[in-house]
């Protein structure tokens, strides 16, 4: 079953949508993308079909898993009628035979006087709750029960905030209606809000299961001997999963990717990811929970398609073929939280791997838009909202008009910094340390001379790139992951703060391959979490005073609502980085906008604070650098790993 056609009548901001949605053949939907600005109606869009397939699966079941009680899944109210009108309407069709019919109104005596079957297809205008209420929908299920036999998922982005039309009367936090509905629960949640949740469990039951029940088969191993292969439906899911896992690791170098069993950790096994290149395997990651956000959101969605089709008995892939999996699946904002080579690259080839699953998506992301152009060209839907239009040249989208103006500025710099290290990499053998920020590695390269002079970290004989630019944890990020594709005679190693989500995914370090590293800092002197390298040393050192009376200063001595400093009222700050600090309960570096009564500035910048370091003037002549010995020996640890290998 597939959306066919989407109409919707000054429903919020949608004025009037009048579309079709057109597929490549009757059983190979075109995925269908939903762009434009916020506020302009995709999430309500999606919600509405959402809403559409709930009502239709409440006509299958007396129990329902998405809503709680008697509750209807999305909140209607007559505050989406579009202002300056009286009635709001959409209606969805669904190939099957299916639909969902709804109408909203604040005054029905104006609806049926200007009432036609023609206008209002599938509304019962003589409905006595529409004229009690002035609500009124019609849902009309497919004859057969394709929710046993289809996959139907939805994939909410992640939000901090709860949208107005959450009934928050559901337990599962779903949407729902606030007129009286008739609802249960079900026996599957097509919503999908943490899409690791369970997947790993259900990885080791197939792999388990593929060992125990999938029939063994012996083979000639082409050396005079056999070897051992599966034949059933758990190897064919697990070959699925590899295959897109090869698809995905690709763009880092590796020639095939699978997942294995890790060796019992405690009382409990957990799911790793091997890359092959050549005929050498490395640990892509140890465990799931080391995949960045972008990796774990796609392998999530994906694993959780195969689950679902597992579930309702198309998980035999050796006879149906993942073309088999039939279904709908609608994910908003598809390209939050990721990187711009995944959103362009790995995000189309989830969508072109299940050709038989009609994906509705919404997105902000002219990487996504393009990358979708390249991998399907015109078997794509595109519609800019609010008004259904269907844009056939990406060129007129707004969005990525937009788009080119901000790669111009930026894409010049980043191949300046890559071209940069790459000509460092031609002139050293050593191996080369970046760091995101423009001072981090004074402090790095200071603290290594200390412990080399003191006969420590002997064997850390590397070079530091030298930039004057702060990269920042994204662009150094972007910028290994591309080195990490070409073969790197000498290994390169970059260090982040772990004040950042790019940061926090490196505390353990992490090997991206063709020689190529990642590490992140961590605590050594009881701050906490989240810590820029200058919370490496102590209290006391980073807080001295310089001959002019000006220091730096950390969050937690200023008072939470008058940023005061605590120790001597006269003195205020006015940087905007104590109160989130005080909000998230962490602490961070105020090296500006710190006044006494006579306005005059007394904080340092981080900058001269690097630069007295690294020079050694006062007051840091005899820093303590004892805080930096950690991230040596993570540093330390690489490089003899990579010496053994």
């Amino acid at each position: 079953m597939y959306v066919s056609k989407v109409k919707f009548e000054n429903y919020g901001p949608l004025e009037e949508v009048n579309l079709e949605i057109k597929n490549v053949s009757e059983g190979n939907p075109k995925p269908t993308v939903l762009i434009g600005q916020n506020g302009t109606g995709k999430t309500l869009f999606l919600s509405n079909i959402l809403h559409a397939i709930i009502e239709m699966k409440r006509k299958k079941y007396s129990t329902l898993l998405e809503v709680s009680e008697n509750n209807y899944y999305r909140v209607g109210s007559l505050n989406y009628i579009r202002a300056g009108t009286l009635t709001a309407y959409n209606r969805i069709e669904f190939t099957d035979q299916a639909s969902f019919t709804e109408v909203m109104t604040k005054n029905y005596k104006n609806l049926k006087d200007s009432y036609s079957a023609k206008d209002y297809p599938g509304v019962n205008i003589e409905d006595n709750k529409l004229k009690e209420t002035g609500f009124f929908s019609s849902a009309i299920a497919p004859q057969d029960n394709l929710f046993d036999k289809e996959v139907f998922l939805f994939f909410p982005v992640e939000r901090y905030y709860t949208p107005t039309w959450i009934n928050k009367s559901n337990e599962n936090l779903s949407y729902a209606s606030d007129e009286h509905g008739f609802v249960g629960k079900s026996s599957s949640n097509m919503v999908k809000y943490n899409v690791l949740s369970n997947i790993e469990e259900w990885l080791l039951d197939v792999i388990i299961d593929k060992v125990l029940y999938d029939e063994k088969l012996f083979i000639p191993d082409g050396k005079g001997g056999t070897q051992l292969v599966y034949s059933g439906p758990n190897n064919s899911i697990q070959a699925t999963i590899n295959l897109f896992l090869t698809i995905l690791y690709k763009h880092k170098g590796y020639d095939s990717a699978r997942i294995a069993v890790t060796k019992r950790l405690g009382l409990c096994r957990q799911i790793a990811i091997i890359g092959k290149r050549g005929e050498e395997e490395h640990e892509i990651m140890p465990t799931m929970a080391n995949m960045s956000s972008g990796e774990a959101m796609l392998l999530g969605m994906m694993a959780s398609i195969l689950r679902e089709a597992d579930r309702v008995g198309v998980g035999n892939f050796a006879i149906n073929g993942i073309n088999g999996i039939k279904g709908i699946v609608l994910i908003d904002e598809i390209d939050a939280h990721m990187h711009s080579d995944f959103i362009q690259e790995a995000l189309p080839e989830l969508i072109h791997f299940f050709s038989g699953i009609q994906f509705i998506v919404s997105s902000y992301s002219p990487f996504f838009l393009l990358g979708m152009k390249d991998k399907f060209e015109d078997n794509c839907n595109f519609i800019e909202m609010p008004f259904g239009k269907n844009i056939h040249n990406l060129i007129n989208f707004n969005e990525i008009r937009n788009c080119f103006d901000v790669v111009n500025k930026t894409y010049t710099g980043f191949i300046k910094e890559y071209e940069n290290i790459t000509d460092e990499m031609r002139k050293i053998k050593q191996p080369l340390i970046i760091t995101e920020g423009k001072t981090d590695w004074k402090h790095l390269k200071h603290a290594l001379n200390v412990f080399h002079s003191k006969g420590l970290f002997k064997t850390v004989n590397v070079k530091f790139f030298e930039g004057e630019e702060a990269m920042g944890a994204d662009k150094l990020d972007a910028l290994l992951s591309k080195l990490a594709m070409i073969d790197q005679t000498a290994p390169i190693i970059g260090v982040f703060d772990n004040d950042c989500k790019v940061g926090k995914k490196y505390i353990k370090p992490t090997p991206l391959g063709n020689n190529v590293y990642a590490c992140s800092i961590t605590d050594t002197q009881g701050y906490g979490e989240e810590i820029s390298i200058e919370l490496l040393y102590s209290r006391e050192d980073l807080t001295k005073e310089w001959p002019d009376k000006r220091r730096l200063y950390l969050t937690d001595e200023f008072s939470e609502k008058s940023h005061q400093l605590k120790t001597d009222t006269s003195v205020v700050s006015q940087n905007k980085t104590i109160d989130d600090a005080i909000k998230r309960k962490i602490i961070k570096v105020v090296d500006s906008n710190v006044y006494n009564d006579k306005e005059k500035e007394l904080a340092v910048s981080k900058e001269e604070f690097a630069r007295q370091i690294y020079e050694g003037k006062p007051p840091y002549e005899n820093i303590n650098v004892d805080g930096f010995k950690k991230i040596f020996k993570t540093i330390e640890g690489i490089l003899d790993k990579q010496n053994n290998n």
